[in-house]
């Protein structure tokens, strides 16, 4: 098992929507190669596990980068500065067996959506690590499409994980992500905006998907539209009585375009959302975590590098 230790200054972009900014902080690159679209989460014992896409690909090394990579991997820390790796929590090697539904939907070679010139590709995408109806749960993608779950067959966040199976069976497009109420329903959000209850068992969806409805300055009108998504990276957590909807996109912004990460709110899940703001100027796809302190993070990639943001 591979242990990585370095460290690294990051920082600290200011926050909006009423967040306050927290002062930069050492912290420690996870990898040895790279890592994007970081999720972390806290665990009772008060360790924090992070995930994200690598370019690591032990299976065949020749092709490694964000798109060709063996799997799911982790790292853990107990101050967000200095990270230890677990190891592989799912090896995509592995098929499930006879099971349809597990084996063989994650075997085949892949075209990388908005990438027409690159080679058919297999790897896992932005997978995130939640817990969930008091459970570990990872939610995550293959090559930006076709969203998978897996399940910790131990109860703890460092697995081993078994593998749910494809949900929906069928194309739902990429960043999958979890999020359960405070009535303990669990919804699956997606891509850029889309939202669906799942089984009480976690085995699918068991609703037709509906897009968050969001008021965009700029659109034919300022009212809410089921068309006025965000670009990708949906994630949806809740403060208090605030649904916050998180997503990145492109965004002018002093006269040029940055991919930053945006953020609005509403009183239910489904909107009508606020206009969105901007959260982390420069931060892309993000994942918001609570700290042993109760308070908000963000994890996100910012110039190539982990960032660990105090909101």
């Amino acid at each position: 098992m591979r242990r990585t230790r370095r460290t690294w200054a990051a920082a600290i972009c200011a926050a909006a929507v009423g967040f306050a900014a927290a002062a930069a902080a050492p912290q420690a690159f996870p990898v040895e190669g790279h890592l994007k679209d970081p999720s972390a989460a806290l665990a009772e014992d008060r360790t924090y596990y992070l995930t994200g896409t690598t370019d690591i690909n032990t299976l065949d090394p020749r092709h490694a980068d964000f798109q060709n990579n063996d799997g799911v991997r982790l790292w853990k820390s107990k101050d967000l500065k200095t990270w230890e790796e677990v190891g592989l929590a799912w090896d995509l090697s592995k098929t499930g067996g006879r099971d349809p539904r597990k084996g063989g939907w994650q075997a085949h070679l892949r075209a990388v959506p908005g990438q027409p010139d690159k080679e058919w590709s297999r790897g896992v995408t932005a997978p995130e690590l939640h817990f969930v109806k008091g459970g570990w749960w990872i939610v995550f993608a293959l090559n930006d499409q076709d969203i998978g779950l897996l399940k910790s067959a131990s109860g703890k966040p460092e697995g081993p994980y078994e593998e749910v199976g494809r949900i929906g069976n069928r194309f739902l497009g990429g960043d999958g992500s979890l999020f359960e109420d405070s009535d303990g329903r669990v919804y699956l959000v997606w891509g850029g905006g889309y939202v669906a209850p799942m089984k009480d068992d976690m085995s699918d969806i068991v609703e037709e998907p509906k897009a968050l409805q969001l008021a965009i300055e700029g659109y034919p009108s300022e009212e809410p539209s089921e068309n006025q998504t965000g670009e990708r990276g949906a994630f949806v957590f809740r403060d208090g009585d605030v649904y916050r909807y998180l997503y990145a996109a492109w965004h002018l912004r002093d006269g040029a375009a940055h991919f930053d990460t945006l953020v609005c709110e509403a009183k239910s899940l489904f909107g009508p959302y606020s206009k969105p703001k901007v959260l982390i100027p420069d931060g892309g796809q993000a994942t918001v975590f609570r700290a042993a302190d109760a308070s908000f993070k963000a994890a996100c990639t910012a110039d190539g590098d982990v960032r660990i943001l105090g909101l």
